[in-house]
């Protein structure tokens, strides 16, 4: 859950419901314990409708960090759940530092650089801006 340092900010600034969710039991017990006010959830992406909001939408979905882990086969079913619940979509994209630590053999997971507005045309219709 690397979005943990936007928690505090968006505290700050009064965000009234700010939910953060996650695959792994660790992350989500770090930012658990970090941020108590902050209603956290380790949920699959499937499972995401069961959150839900009064209005049936998130107002800012943030994927931060995580498009880069997916097969450009796989980006289709990784993004439409997430732009059928978020009005707006911020995308954390792979640095190209990234990719060079991944190429010396610094990083053991596979990175995938995708052309995301190519990507979120051809999936979801939405054009990023």
């Amino acid at each position: 859950m690397w979005i943990r340092p936007l928690f505090p900010l968006y505290l700050a600034q009064g965000v009234p419901n700010i939910v953060g969710v996650d695959i792994s039991r660790v992350a989500c017990a770090i930012a658990r314990s970090k941020y108590p006010e902050v209603k956290i959830y380790r949920i699959r992406l499937e499972e995401l409708r069961v959150l839900g909001s009064p209005d049936g939408y998130f107002d800012l979905g943030i994927r931060s960090r995580t498009p880069q882990h997916v097969p450009p086969e796989n980006f289709g079913q990784v993004i439409k759940p997430i732009c059928a619940l978020c009005r707006w979509i911020y995308v954390n994209q792979l640095a190209d530092s990234d990719d060079v630590h991944h190429q010396r053999g610094e990083i053991p997971f596979h990175l995938f650089h995708h052309d995301y507005v190519a990507e979120f045309i051809l999936y979801t219709g939405f054009a990023p801006i």
